[in-house]
């Protein structure tokens, strides 16, 4: 493909993280070598995916890209897009034809490969993880479980079945483009969810954590989308920071902090369990100082999105966990909730707030 040989210069594996040279390093040295490295993943994540979006650009007018809750893929000659919306509850397939019976034509074909479609295929076929990871797609792809996207909602069905009840309509873009738009079996977020359950059990009683935080994390993070990314980027059910999370969970997991890849991060079981042990180190470890355990919860839930000194900026104005433990211990934990509902930087981080906290209720026993 044209872009893979655009880039081949600048684009290249994220191998070496852990080379033997590495050992010699000093821990600051080590740290300073992960982040540059981390740096230039990023720099190489973001380059392909904006040479990808100028690509797609030249037959859509925007260039729609998966995100936290939405898997969105595009054909090999970019004429057909699909979008599996997680949170929204819908999958919607546009295609551009010559004619309209041609455009149908392409809108059921691409339903039949959505619902056979798994997260090894759709790691392998994704084009910027091609271009970025191209080395352990080879080496790790096949260690990737072969997961239904959306299939299994749909179980039983045929494509002409799960189009008959669908939204039809004709809209313009660069082409006229024929749209279908599926909605989601009711159910679908509990199905997914009950699909990931006993990992959620296994590493938050590893991590001696709570199962019904983990999944109400998991929930707001992703909708159990199997293949969420960020422009971060995170990736996975938990979307775990290569950086920062990733870095503290294999330091503490394994004795040694490496860069995770996108196709370790996803693994359900590397994820989940990277996503559990993060939020055991927030509050056994970064938090600690927070008396009251209703208190350190409701704090390392909005650590968990946006950091722990952001969580002590909101009581203090500085970044100080253990200023901020000082006064938060003064409060009782509705305050501190209402704290941080008010006061924390960010209004994506106070809507996350209260959006796991009232969805571990759906997970508690």
């Amino acid at each position: 493909m044209e872009r893979r040989t655009f880039l081949q210069g600048i684009l290249f594996s994220a191998a070496g993280i852990c080379a033997p040279e590495a050992l010699a390093l000093t821990f600051e040295e080590y740290k300073q070598l992960q982040n540059t490295q981390f740096d230039d993943y990023q720099a190489r994540f973001r380059a392909a995916q904006l040479v990808y979006q100028q690509e797609i650009k030249q037959y859509w007018l925007k260039a729609e890209m998966s995100s936290k809750n939405a898997f969105v893929s595009y054909s090999r000659d970019l004429l057909v897009r699909s979008t599996i919306d997680y949170e929204a509850g819908t999958v919607t397939v546009e295609a551009q034809g010559a004619t309209p019976a041609e455009a149908g034509q392409k809108i059921k074909q691409e339903v039949e490969r959505l619902l056979s479609l798994d997260t090894q295929t759709a790691y392998k076929e994704d084009p910027i993880l091609q271009l970025v990871e191209r080395d352990a797609i080879n080496k790790n792809a096949e260690q990737l479980p072969r997961e239904p996207l959306v299939g299994d909602l749909f179980a039983g069905k045929s494509a002409g079945e799960v189009i008959k009840p669908a939204n039809k309509s004709i809209k313009e873009d660069r082409r006229p483009v024929a749209k279908v738009v599926i909605k989601l079996p009711e159910g679908s977020t509990a199905q997914k969810a009950k699909q990931y359950l006993p990992l959620a059990e296994e590493y938050a009683s590893e991590q001696k954590v709570s199962a019904a935080l983990v999944m109400a994390v998991m929930h707001t993070e992703s909708y159990f989308n199997p293949m969420a990314r960020s422009h971060i980027p995170a990736f996975g059910l938990m979307q775990i920071v290569p950086q920062s999370a990733g870095l503290d969970t294999t330091e503490y997991l394994n004795g040694r902090s490496r860069l995770l890849t996108a196709s370790e991060l996803y693994q359900p079981k590397v994820n989940v369990r990277s996503g559990s042990a993060y939020l055991h180190l927030l509050y056994y470890r970064y938090l600690r100082q927070i008396e009251d355990p209703l208190s350190r919860l409701y704090c390392t839930v909005a650590a968990y999105n946006t950091g722990a000194g952001n969580v002590a900026r909101t009581f203090t104005g500085s970044t100080s966990v253990r200023s901020a433990a000082v006064k938060v211990n003064r409060l009782q934990p509705q305050q501190v909730y209402q704290q941080l509902r008010k006061g924390l930087p960010y209004k994506e981080t106070r809507d996350y707030l209260e959006k796991v906290v009232s969805r571990m209720a759906l997970y508690s026993a």
